[in-house]
């Protein structure tokens, strides 16, 4: 039995119809923690040493690196919940603040990356685990494909070399090559 106000009836307050209620229900508020992560980082510094040209070694004091990681704790929820855009599809003025935070720690990281200010390797990973960057190139293909190993322990340097120009395997007749080139068949020779 329920009372006027979706209670039980017992004076319990109704559980939300969706589950755990969302952190924040206020996009202002939401946003105000974002700011506030923001001037976290702008207010401590990193040190870093550098090279110079001259070979003088100098040290830089630069703005703690924003990150999708450092935000999420900031609001206090998961980097996964924070990178999930479904779960703010039907929150549209939350999901315009994460754009604008994400783009802009997108942006630095991208530029402290190609100065040199951040370790490739760990721009590399964090690029590709929060803004789908990707790092090598696949290839699609269609049909069957078989691969032959071959040592070339042994061989020759002509023989490689006639094998990697013409295809022509050691003790292979020429004549053999350039008819199986022209499409005829191979034929035995004496």
């Amino acid at each position: 039995m329920t009372d006027n106000n979706g209670g039980n009836g017992n004076g319990e307050k109704p559980k939300h119809p969706g589950g755990k209620p969302r952190r924040y229900q206020n996009p202002d508020e939401f946003e105000k923690i974002v700011v506030q992560y923001f001037q976290e980082c702008e207010d401590n510094k990193i040190e870093k040493q550098v090279v110079t040209g001259r070979g003088e070694v100098v040290t830089l004091k630069l703005r703690k690196p924003r990150t999708m990681a450092g935000l999420a704790r900031a609001l206090g929820i998961a980097r996964d919940t924070l990178n999930n855009y479904k779960y703010y599809e039907d929150r549209p003025e939350f999901l315009a603040v994460i754009e604008r935070a994400r783009a802009q720690i997108e942006e630095e990281n991208v530029d402290y990356a190609m100065s040199g200010l951040h370790d490739a390797r760990i721009a590399a990973l964090n690029l590709a685990s929060n803004y789908g960057y990707h790092t090598s190139e696949q290839q699609t293909i269609k049909g069957n494909l078989t691969l032959s190993a071959i040592s070339f322990d042994g061989w020759t340097e002509r023989q490689i070399s006639d094998y990697l120009t013409h295809g022509l395997l050691p003790g292979q007749p020429q004549e053999a090559v350039k008819a199986l080139a022209a499409g005829g068949q191979e034929t035995e020779t004496t």
